[in-house]
């Protein structure tokens, strides 16, 4: 092979090479669409509610917010299932619940059309003080609608 078909071949593998890189990134780094319009909304409005139900201490309506297998990571540890969340919240804050819950600085970014990423903030406010951290929450869309696949939840030092 002569060195001016080799330089030929290497340019044009360079090319192709760069071409395929650039089509990946443009499609890694683009948000992909909510195709419906009703994903931010949605997940707004599940967290919304998911406050409120922790707010008048209704455990089951506050879960609901879960998928059944859901993994949890907290405190150093990862809990599969939402049972086992079920029993932490309960040994944690015992029957009558306590605090009031708020989230803010949402951040949603869709994952596809049936999942998205929203990373936030969330405020307890306990009688004897607040607690306070940020979240990331994976989401998926489902027959029951948009519910929490993947929490993962970091308190911060008071």
């Amino acid at each position: 092979m002569s060195k001016r078909r080799g330089r030929g071949l290497r340019a044009a593998a360079v090319r192709l090479l760069s071409a395929f890189t650039m089509a990946f990134v443009v499609s890694c780094g683009t948000p992909r669409a909510d195709p419906d319009g009703t994903m931010r909304p949605s997940i707004h409005e599940a967290l919304d509610q998911q406050a409120a139900a922790w707010n008048r201490w209704d455990l089951d309506a506050f879960l609901a917010t879960y998928e059944e297998d859901l993994l949890f990571a907290s405190s150093g540890k990862l809990l599969r299932g939402r049972d086992l969340l079920e029993r932490r919240y309960r040994e944690n804050y015992g029957e009558e619940g306590r605090g009031v819950l708020s989230f803010s600085d949402l951040e949603i970014t869709s994952l596809g059309p049936d999942a998205a990423l929203t990373l936030g903030r969330y405020h307890l406010q306990k009688p004897e003080g607040a607690a306070h951290g940020q979240f990331s929450l994976v989401f998926r869309r489902g027959e029951q609608g948009w519910r929490i696949f993947h929490d993962h939840s970091s308190a911060e030092d008071p």
